[in-house]
């Protein structure tokens, strides 16, 4: 039951970083200052 919780706890610390990493470099149409791939 631990190691269930503790996948579960690692896949929502994923998902929390991968909103972060939209949130900070925004999808491809949303208008963004950083923009890697128009750089």
């Amino acid at each position: 039951m631990k190691l269930v919780r503790q996948i579960l706890r690692s896949c929502y610390v994923s998902y929390l970083l991968s909103l972060l990493a939209l949130i900070a470099f925004g999808p491809n149409d949303a208008p963004s200052p950083i923009t890697p791939e128009k750089l």
